[in-house]
């Protein structure tokens, strides 16, 4: 594992750890834990739309790679 990656995770599992705090333990149905990662990974695919073609949620791919992650 390079630093990179390294760094992900511990992004990826501070989210969490965050999420956690904020919402408590989730214990979702299949279809509300679908929903979630379809309401994140368009998040993110607005922030790549904006950093490409200009936006203002452009400085938010990485916030929102990590966010659909965890």
């Amino acid at each position: 594992m390079n630093s990179t990656q390294g760094n992900a995770i511990k992004l990826v599992i501070a989210e969490r750890v965050r999420q956690f705090q904020k919402w408590g333990e989730q214990t979702h149905d299949m279809p509300t834990w679908l929903a979630i990662l379809h309401e994140e990974s368009g998040e993110l695919a607005e922030a790549i739309l904006h950093e490409k073609f200009g936006g203002p949620e452009a400085e938010n791919v990485m916030k929102e790679a990590v966010q659909t992650a965890a």
